[in-house]
């Protein structure tokens, strides 16, 4: 996928009920009628949070470097690109160019 390696894709929120709970995120999925509670630590929720379909990966990423003095912004930038690998394969969120190529 264009983008995918260098950070540049912009991952988008699939339409999942979510609320922020004491700081954290908390995600009701439906997966064949089966209804799922996941609760993301505080990093997860900030990433979960800064995924708006707007921000590029690099841009989370650098964002949460900010937030975060202790970790470089290449450990971060792996932090996120993993995690949102993981929200990926449970379909909780894609990529902007996926979304828009089912529309």
């Amino acid at each position: 996928m264009r983008g995918e390696t260098d950070g540049c894709w912009v991952p988008v929120r699939l339409a999942h009920v979510w609320r922020m709970r004491e700081g954290r995120v908390v995600i009701f999925t439906d997966a064949q009628f089966n209804i799922e509670r996941i609760e993301l630590n505080e990093m997860g929720s900030q990433i979960w949070e800064l995924c708006d379909g707007r921000r590029s990966v690099k841009e989370i990423a650098e964002e949460l470097a900010k937030r975060h003095s202790d970790l470089r912004f290449e450990e971060m930038a792996s932090v996120v690109e993993a995690f949102l690998g993981e929200l990926r394969s449970h379909w909780l969120l894609m990529s902007r160019d996926e979304l828009e190529s089912y529309e």
